[in-house]
């Protein structure tokens, strides 16, 4: 495989090593009593990544990935358990056959969002935790609210303590900014290209321009379609800005945060599964809107495959309503080869 193909995967989220019995159900890890991520849970967490990813069609094609939460990272690092060995083995035998990377959700919390007031130092340990994991990106979430705050936003992530905690880790480690629901200023791709303008500028300014790079964005389909059919602007106008605003966002598109909905609200389901439907969670998607919504997230899909701009992007579907279905990933992955396979794609 050619270095610098992307990554499919799936999110794993830290109540699965809490021995939550639905995450460990949902990843056929056997009885919930029995786990135990210290022995052998690790090289069976690994090897339902294997499988997806072969069943997917993408083998030889794009490695895999998984996307942790930050507490996830914190419990494997915690000196309390004994994570880190098996984990780290688990990692090295997998990544020998297949190339893999690991991404890592910041810490969301509304305390902690960009303006909140502590964001330098949630920052700072989120980027010590994915150095320390071994994640090579953070998915990071904006500022709360509809109003526009870009110019108070971009000054604090040209501020000495952030450009500081960025300048000290990794350099290696990326931000990749997530557009929000109908409900956020930043649901809007328009002004997520805004802000980062703004920001080339105020980095430049500062003396940190070379820090730019570090700023990229993450996709989330099911936030885009809420915005499109909740959203201020209407069907019609986010429909037109999606298609004017996507192909120069999708340039800078690191992570995909994968997973539709019917409109309606963010419901985090596979895109055009209909797998565990008859579950009491489903029961108020409407199965119909599901579906036309789910042809959307693929549209989205090929317009960033048209306009990609980064090398390694991590494809990771983010189906964390339970019970989700490693089936249905492997279902979805085949319709991303899909889409791949189509003249002008890859």
């Amino acid at each position: 495989m050619k270095q610098g193909h992307d990554y499919f995967g799936f999110s794993l989220w830290h109540e699965l090593l809490a021995g939550n019995a639905d995450w460990i159900s949902t990843l056929e890890l056997g009885d919930p009593r029995e786990f135990d991520p210290e022995e052998d849970g690790w090289r069976d967490i690994f090897s339902r990544l294997g499988r997806v990813h072969a069943e997917s069609g993408l083998a030889g094609a794009l490695g895999a990935c998984f996307h942790v939460s930050s507490d996830f990272a914190a419990m494997v690092l915690d000196p309390g358990f004994d994570l880190v060995g098996p984990f780290d083995s688990a990692r090295e035998g997998f990544s020998d056959r297949i190339p893999f990377e690991l991404g890592m959700h910041c810490t969301f919390g509304l305390a902690d969002l960009p303006l909140a007031g502590k964001y330098p130092a949630v920052l700072k340990r989120d980027l010590e935790l994915a150095g320390a994991i071994g994640a090579c990106c953070i998915v990071c979430h904006p500022p709360k609210g509809r109003e526009n705050r870009i110019v108070e936003f971009v000054d604090e992530l040209a501020s000495e303590p952030v450009t500081e905690a960025l300048t000290r880790s990794n350099p290696d480690v990326l931000l990749a900014w997530e557009n929000a629901g109908a409900d956020s200023f930043f649901g809007s791709l328009e002004h997520y290209l805004e802000f980062r303008d703004r920001l080339a500028d105020r980095l430049a300014a500062a003396g940190h321009s070379k820090l730019l790079g570090r700023h990229v964005f993450c996709l989330d389909t099911g936030h885009l379609l809420v915005w499109k059919y909740r959203g201020k602007k209407g069907k019609r106008g986010a429909a037109k800005e999606i298609e004017a605003a996507l192909p120069s966002f999708a340039k800078l598109v690191k992570v995909f945060h994968i997973h539709a909905n019917d409109g309606s609200g963010d419901q985090h389901l596979t895109p055009g599964s209909l797998y565990n439907f008859d579950h009491p969670t489903r029961k108020s998607v409407n199965k119909k809107r599901f579906l036309a919504c789910s042809k959307e997230v693929l549209d989205f899909l090929e317009t960033c495959e048209q306009n990609k701009g980064i090398a390694g992007r991590h494809v990771h579907v983010e189906a964390l309503r339970m019970p989700f279905s490693l089936r249905a990933i492997s279902e979805f992955g085949r319709s991303y080869s899909t889409l791949l396979s189509r003249p002008g794609q890859g």
